[in-house]
């Protein structure tokens, strides 16, 4: 199955990113201006760039079949706070 890009616009990302990564302990480090986490990095890049989010990517942070209709979704990697 192809996936299309769920994140049309800069809002769903900000808004995947709300559910997962400000939740996470893996979030953004502020203190050390660093990601803990490789998928919030490529998520803030792509924020910043034209650039289709792969669908390898895609499939990294669980969006599939069951998820394309939902704005948002669980993390794989999310570790509650």
């Amino acid at each position: 199955m192809k996936l299309s890009n769920p994140f049309s616009c800069g809002t769903r990302v900000l808004d995947w990113k709300e559910r997962n990564c400000h939740r996470c302990k893996l979030g953004y480090d502020e203190k050390n201006e660093k990601w803990n986490c490789d998928l919030e990095g490529i998520l803030d890049y792509g924020l910043n760039t034209t650039s289709e989010f792969t669908e390898y990517f895609l499939k990294k942070i669980g969006y599939n079949k069951k998820t394309k209709d939902q704005l948002t979704w669980d993390c794989p990697k999310k570790e509650v706070t």
